[in-house]
């Protein structure tokens, strides 16, 4: 380096210089357009994987939409059954209290379906509704969250426009006096530039999080809800790499800075090459920046499209469920008015027949009573000819035990008159039987 210094106004070396100068704008500018295109096809990527969710997630929606269709239809096709049975039992009315009855655990059949199929789709429209505000605070996060990236990406270009280009296009090949500056260029190549192969406005938003939670315990777990779209992992790595970066960096301005030191005059003399250079890059960059940003803009209006699309197709959905709802409740209003009317036919054909039970009991229960009373006569009387009876077959029986007494006296007074006589002709026997044979003694 100290020869260069003592031959700085030699045209070997100037034209040497120059021709470095070149081969290493030229590189840079290579690598520019690689990075560029590894861009735009990291984008490509990331919209084909936006592309695969909506897609899966769309398949999801129909799949729930035809799951809930089904299920809706099968609970209206049994609500109808029900309504047609009972129709069916209406046309063909009995006064009996089984029929009452039947009727009755059908319409409440009806009514608990109706119910459940109401209440089901009030929690469905309820989720949906839920879902849908969600899902648009989501979009409109995101759209302020764009516009936030869009705006910091271009005051972050037009803070450092007069920056970068000269530290960049600093020439420091020498390996023995500047392998700070050769590993800090190997290290950009081999890890996708100055962003670490992020944004550049996620990379910036990292930067400034980083400053503001240094102290944090859980860096990646902090910066998490601010760069939503890399992982816990990446913002990890990321960092990882931004402290080698740095490190790397500052070696890089030091080389720089003493480089910048001893080369002056040479400097001086390049001032009007690397002034023409610095245009050109910047035209280059320029170029470049302008066809990302309109592939960049192709792509968000293509999504802003998709978008556009999905939110007509989910308010045409929307539009048809409440269509259906609204068909379904008009049925379900009708049915009511239906059913309203049949329970009034059914109720006064239940007061007319409960009318004329209640006066066939009462007829049955006067008839009853007017027995009953006829019974009690027919006893009271048959009580009083059975006391009649009684006292006459009383008086009778004490006549014809008075008689019996008088016969039963009359029969011992003529016994005992007849034994009386028997003793009397007895005795008169042994007196003429003593006197007969007294008188046979005598005639002897």
């Amino acid at each position: 380096m100290a020869s260069l210094d003592n031959n700085t106004n030699s045209s070997d070396i100037h034209l040497f210089n120059e021709k470095r100068t070149q081969l290493s704008n030229q590189f840079i500018s290579q690598h520019k357009d690689i990075w560029s295109v590894f861009r735009m096809r990291s984008d490509i990527s990331e919209s084909r994987n936006i592309c695969l969710q909506l897609h899966s997630y769309n398949t999801t929606l129909d799949n729930a939409y035809n799951r809930e269709a089904r299920h809706f239809k099968a609970n209206i096709d049994k609500l109808n059954s029900r309504v047609n049975l009972l129709q069916h039992k209406v046309r063909n009315i009995q006064s009996t209290g089984e029929y009452v009855s039947r009727i009755k655990a059908l319409m409440q059949e009806i009514e608990s379906c109706i119910e459940t199929l109401r209440n089901s789709q009030r929690v469905d429209f309820d989720e949906l509704q839920h879902e849908e505000h969600k899902l648009w605070q989501e979009i409109i996060s995101h759209e302020r969250r764009f516009d936030v990236w869009e705006k910091k990406k271009f005051n972050l270009q037009t803070q450092n426009k007069g920056l970068r280009i000269p530290l960049e296009k600093d020439d420091c090949e020498d390996d023995s006096t500047h392998i700070d500056v050769k590993n800090f260029r190997e290290y950009l190549t081999q890890h996708c530039g100055h962003t670490g192969g992020w944004d550049e406005v996620d990379h910036a938003t990292f930067i400034k999080l980083r400053l503001k939670h240094k102290n944090a315990p859980n860096l990646s777990e902090a910066l998490l809800p601010f760069i939503p779209v890399h992982s816990v992992e990446e913002i990890r790595q990321h960092e990882q790499w931004f402290v080698q970066y740095t490190e790397l960096c500052n070696k890089n301005r030091e080389a720089i800075k003493s480089w910048r030191e001893q080369h002056s005059k040479l400097r001086a003399e390049q001032k009007s090459t690397a002034a023409e250079i610095y245009v050109q890059e910047r035209e280059r960059e320029k170029e470049v920046l302008s066809r990302r940003d309109m592939l960049r803009k192709e792509e968000r209006e293509s999504k802003q499209a998709q978008l556009t699309e999905w939110r007509l197709q989910k308010e045409r959905e929307i539009a048809r469920m409440r269509a259906e709802q609204r068909n379904v409740e008009e049925k379900r209003i009708s049915e009511m008015e239906m059913e309203r009317a049949w329970k009034d036919v059914v109720r006064l054909q239940v007061a007319d027949y409960i009318s004329k039970r209640k006066d066939t009991e009462k007829q049955l229960e006067e008839i009853k009573l007017a027995e009953l009373y006829e019974q009690r006569k027919r006893e009271k009387l048959a009580n009083i000819g059975v006391t009649k009876f009684l006292i006459r077959d009383k008086a009778a029986a004490e006549l014809q035990r008075q008689k019996s007494d008088n016969l039963i006296k009359q029969e011992l007074q003529r016994q005992e008159k007849l034994e009386k006589l028997r003793n009397k002709v007895r005795i008169e026997g042994m007196y003429q039987c003593v006197n007969l044979h007294t008188f046979h003694i005598h005639s002897d």
